[in-house]
């Protein structure tokens, strides 16, 4: 037997993220000047394309530049491999080769989804993460984790692929509406809890400014934002350490928001089979989570289990849901339809998914006090279910 060792040198990567109002004629303009490709693949949603997409498309034209804009339909339901394979295979029809680049202008599944498109066609090309929602410019435009979501979890197919540049433009903030601009603060709101108590003085003393979606302030908040994101992605890119402190509140709140859908895909079919159409008594029951909404769930159920394991006070527990209570986010945990608790069962088999779990074992991140956290802390079926009985039973008292 032989052996021959392959050393890759490995290069670090590096990036700008520009925080501005406005940016799209300066996204067209750093294109020109500094080219990532002969041409241009705007993906975006069905939503975004209303607003955004063809202004960029503009711009861009009149730098001299090529840009097509590829469609799918807006929400987390596309966030899958089947329109993940129609994306590539219209950049195949197209003829999009590998000195092209993808410009991912949307929100969190169009930042994941674009992102993967772009980690595999070709075996990689460029991405530019232009994120339109507050929960993308606070977390997902920056790390590089790209995905979609199965059956049997969310984002469990993936790749890692660094953007080569984040353009963040407040303007864009301006379509959004108040729920998903509130629920999206939610991830800028953990990376305070997580890392930078700053960030939580920021947002209590601008209140009335972020509220009103003023651009300065914004760009301010989310400086402070990138700058945590930065720190933690720069010591552990691949997260098989510190990086997984960013999932504060994911265990949980991945399992309420799949919940939720699941609960109100019950609810559809169900309408469907009566063949009942009338929109006012489709949109009756149970409300699909938004991921930030899932996600404050998750953060206020880890820091009630924290509490419960001595590992925070009471008085952090307190801070940390009075914040995100603040920002009109919800705190309980979503009962069962029909029911008047949270089916544990079934959040136990949906957080048994995790990516974060080792050896059967659930795993969570917790704080200690603002700005500290661990991870990778052991919790047992027991405590879990304790917490939930005792917690979903005290809604609204906190």
């Amino acid at each position: 037997m032989k052996e021959i060792n392959v050393n890759v040198a490995v290069h670090p990567v590096s990036y700008r993220l520009v925080i501005g109002t406005d940016l799209f004629p300066q996204i067209a303009k750093d294109l020109k000047e500094h080219p990532l490709g002969k041409r241009y693949a705007i993906i975006t949603d069905s939503q975004v394309d209303a607003f955004w997409s063809h202004k960029l498309a503009n711009e861009l034209a009149a730098q001299g530049l090529t840009g097509d804009i590829f469609l799918f339909h807006e929400g987390e339901k596309s966030k899958n491999r089947k329109v993940k394979e129609e994306l590539e295979n219209q950049l195949l029809q197209r003829r999009y080769n590998r000195d092209s680049c993808v410009l991912a202008l949307g929100g969190g599944v169009v930042g994941d989804l674009a992102g993967f498109v772009a980690a595999t066609y070709m075996r990689g090309i460029p991405v530019v993460q232009i994120p339109t929602t507050t929960l993308s410019m606070a977390d997902s435009s920056i790390g590089g984790k790209t995905g979609v979501d199965t059956p049997y979890g969310k984002n469990l197919i993936g790749a890692f692929h660094h953007p080569s540049v984040v353009y963040m433009d407040m303007k864009t903030l301006n379509t959004l509406d108040d729920r998903n601009y509130y629920s999206g603060l939610t991830e800028l709101i953990k990376h305070g809890f997580i890392w930078d108590p700053s960030i939580l003085d920021f947002v209590e003393d601008h209140l009335d400014d972020i509220r009103h979606r003023r651009t300065q302030a914004l760009e301010d908040l989310f400086v402070l934002n990138c700058r945590v994101k930065n720190a933690v992605v720069s010591q552990d890119d691949q997260e098989k350490g510190i990086r997984s402190i960013l999932n504060y509140g994911h265990t949980m709140g991945h399992a309420q928001e799949a919940a939720s859908v699941f609960a109100r895909e019950a609810k559809d079919k169900a309408a469907q089979k009566k063949g009942d159409e009338k929109e006012e008594e489709a949109d009756d029951g149970p409300i699909a989570l938004t991921h930030g909404e899932a996600v404050s769930i998750g953060i206020a159920f880890a820091a009630r289990l924290a509490l419960e394991k001595g590992l925070c006070s009471q008085e952090w527990t307190d801070r940390q849901i009075g914040i995100l209570k603040m920002m009109g986010l919800p705190t309980e945990l979503l009962n069962e339809p029909g029911q008047d608790a949270p089916d544990v069962d079934h959040l136990l088999r949906l957080m048994r998914m995790d990516k974060k779990n080792r050896d059967g074992q659930y795993r969570f991140v917790f704080t200690t006090e603002a700005g500290k956290a661990v991870w990778g802390v052991p919790v047992t079926e027991d405590e879990i279910r304790r917490a939930v009985a005792k917690y979903s039973s005290k809604a609204g008292e906190d």
